[in-house]
């Protein structure tokens, strides 16, 4: 999250600046910061006003269901957050070591909602005043009936099967002989290497979900990195920021899909804004890695977890030898 979250946000202004000049233009943006905004300006921005405001009256006041499922969400991310906080014990400790996972706390976030009523009961004290029917069970907010005709499946198999795919490139030895064909890249420049690196993987997203991009990827560089006596968190942490730069195609995410459904913009649009928020980003991710990340996290040593090989002592020597490579 320190490495991250900084990225992120500075990312995200990134790209709300590019969207800003590519689609209103200069002179339209930087008069947005003047004082003298033109009459079009203001009916533009009474416009957009009006049909949020709308648009927001037309949802109405919150359902039962619509709260549960929001309560239901916020116990799920405290449940993450405080799985193993380190700082703090967490309640993954009250169970034996590896037990409890992430997995552990959607799944069982996920069975609650099997159970939790969908409007509110009508028995007791939690009934409702202006409630006159007879108390009786409700039906929950999920049915199973629900879960086989509108949970995306595809996406399911998509999923695992990207992790079993990232499972045979290290089981095969494939992610080996990748490495061992990138060893040339060892004469380029850490910045460089790190930018080549990022281009490769957001290119690659543009055509498979980040979860399958990232879960084959990441072994090929932690090989790469035993291969180039580097630090594998410093080519894995861009590179995994890197597999959710999909900004280019409607098949690259499935935000990028619902946007494209509307028939409001074009793929060549999408194309000529996503390439420059892609060089952007990788920049970003690049100068980040090579200044906050290096000096922060201490990436300049290799570290004796990174070996695979028992045998293999070489990347110490040359650690010590030269920790200049990557300035």
């Amino acid at each position: 999250m320190f490495f991250s979250l900084p990225n992120a946000i500075i990312c995200l202004i990134t790209g709300w600046l590019w969207l800003q000049l590519f689609f209103f233009g200069v002179k339209k943006f930087f008069s947005c910061f003047g004082r003298g905004n033109t009459v079009a300006t203001k009916r533009d921005i009474k416009v957009v006003h009006d049909v949020i405001s709308r648009q927001y009256r037309e949802l109405g006041p919150m359902s039962f269901a619509e709260k549960v499922v929001l309560f239901n969400f916020i116990f799920l991310v405290a449940l993450w957050l405080f799985r193993s906080p380190n700082f703090i014990p967490g309640w993954a400790d009250l169970f034996p070591e590896g037990y409890a996972t992430d997995g552990t706390a959607a799944i069982f976030v996920a069975t609650l909602l099997f159970v939790w009523p969908s409007e509110r009961p009508n028995f007791l004290c939690l009934a409702s005043p202006s409630d006159t029917s007879k108390p009786g069970p409700k039906a929950t907010v999920i049915t199973w009936s629900t879960i086989h005709e509108k949970l995306p499946w595809s996406v399911v198999f998509l999923m695992g099967g990207g992790y079993a795919l990232a499972d045979g490139v290290t089981k095969s030895g494939l992610s080996n002989d990748i490495a061992d064909l990138l060893i040339g890249l060892q004469a380029l420049p850490s910045w460089l290497l790190i930018g080549l690196i990022c281009l490769m993987v957001a290119a690659l997203t543009e055509f498979a979900s980040n979860t399958a991009t990232a879960t084959i990827m990441i072994p090929i560089l932690a090989q790469m990195a035993e291969t180039l006596c580097i630090h594998p968190y410093y080519l894995m942490y861009p590179a995994t920021i890197a597999s959710s730069f999909a900004f280019m195609l409607p098949v690259a995410t499935p935000p990028n899909a619902i946007v494209f459904s509307y028939n409001l913009v074009k793929i060549s649009d999408m194309a000529k804004v996503g390439v420059v928020m892609n060089l952007l980003c990788v920049i970003i991710v690049t100068v980040f890695v090579n200044t906050y990340g290096y000096y922060v996290f201490g990436w300049s040593e290799f570290p004796e977890w990174g070996v695979t090989n028992p045998s293999n002592h070489s990347c110490f020597e040359a650690t010590k030898n030269d920790t200049s490579r990557l300035l």
